[in-house]
């Protein structure tokens, strides 16, 4: 069960998400000591509790699908015109990856068996069109 310094510290970081979790904790109630270790708090029961209950996995899930299908508006000089927005998508992609635990920092992209992926990147244009195996 979350304690009441952990709400406090969640009600805090609702009110400026901008603030640190360390900064947080502080003006919470915790001692600097503890504050200079802010994953000891991230990582308890209490914290997880509190992340189900205002981050439930439905709506990040929700919230994430929508960013994976971005779009953006453009008018083409006839009409408004729907695009994807790839720089979005990408965003909602590597944080996927990163979430499955499927990429690391250096993005580099691993299977299931721990072994790196072999994808095709295929870059193209008016005048012709190649492809290279990473």
């Amino acid at each position: 069960m979350a304690t009441i310094k952990q709400k406090r510290t969640v009600a805090i970081l609702l009110e400026n998400p901008r603030k640190s979790v360390s900064s947080a904790m502080r003006e919470a109630g915790y001692s600097s000591e503890t504050a200079k270790v802010p994953s000891d708090l991230t990582n308890s029961a209490g914290w997880a509790e509190l992340m189900d209950k205002f981050l439930p996995d439905e709506e990040l899930i929700r919230v994430h699908t929508e960013g994976l299908r971005a779009t953006k508006k453009q008018y083409n000089g006839k009409e408004t015109v729907e695009d994807p927005d790839y720089a979005i998508r990408e965003r909602y992609l590597e944080l996927g990856y990163k979430v499955k635990k499927k990429i690391n920092n250096n993005l580099e992209l691993t299977g299931k068996d721990g072994k790196d992926l072999k994808f095709e990147v295929v870059y193209t244009n008016e005048n012709n069109s190649t492809s290279e195996t990473k």
